[in-house]
């Protein structure tokens, strides 16, 4: 099995391969023909190794034209000759590309800036774990915690194990403060998590009048 990044407005163009395998941790390097940057919000590319937006240039041929009938939100797309696909990544030297995820998956834990895919990766690399999501869920008035919400085989999982997990391989500020078995995820029509649904079901809310 080899991993591959895509979207519906240039489908799949970042891949390991049979013949170029992705590094561990990777999802692969650019496709043969691609223009592939890493740049900042400004469509600036960045420097080797920091952390940036995937983008696209205008001339790649596998890019769309523009959205159907909607020049705004083409144009709102772009950066100079960038398309900016809105995925987070890191590129390494040898061109290798690691997904960090989407900026709304990123959380504040205490002030420290933690991506929810780092999380969720070592959650679905648990015994057990059928999928996870990873969210800030608000516990009081102004107070937040990650929290991370698992789907599960049959026969229930221990939340201390997957807790145990977590300590083991990620920093203390990034490991979730609560963790809860759901029996599925809510999702979109094409499958998508819906993060804030998970928000909006668990989270506190002020019901003082």
């Amino acid at each position: 099995l080899h991993p591959a990044l895509g979207m519906t407005e240039i489908s799949t163009f970042v891949s390991g391969a049979p013949g170029r395998p992705a590094p561990q941790g990777s999802v692969g390097y650019p496709q043969p023909g691609r223009r592939v940057a890493v740049v900042d919000p400004d469509g600036t590319p960045v420097r080797e190794g920091e952390e940036g937006i995937l983008a696209v240039h205008h001339s790649d041929p596998g890019l769309m034209r523009g959205y159907w009938r909607d020049p705004m939100a083409t144009r709102a797309a772009f950066r100079g000759p960038w398309f900016l696909t809105g995925d987070r990544v890191r590129q390494a030297r040898s061109g290798a590309i690691t997904y960090l995820g989407r900026p709304e998956a990123r959380l504040n834990a205490g002030g420290f800036r933690v991506s929810a895919s780092e999380v969720e990766a070592v959650l679905d690399g648990c015994a057990g774990v059928a999928a996870c999501a990873v969210v800030d869920l608000p516990v009081g008035p102004a107070t937040t915690v990650i929290a991370a919400f698992v789907e599960g085989s049959a026969g229930g999982l221990d939340t201390d194990t997957l807790m145990g997990a977590c300590e083991a391989r990620l920093a203390r500020y990034k490991c979730p403060r609560m963790i809860r078995q759901v029996s599925s995820l809510p999702r979109t029509a094409t499958g998508k998590l819906k993060r804030a649904a998970l928000v909006d079901q668990y989270g506190w809310k002020d019901t003082s009048p």
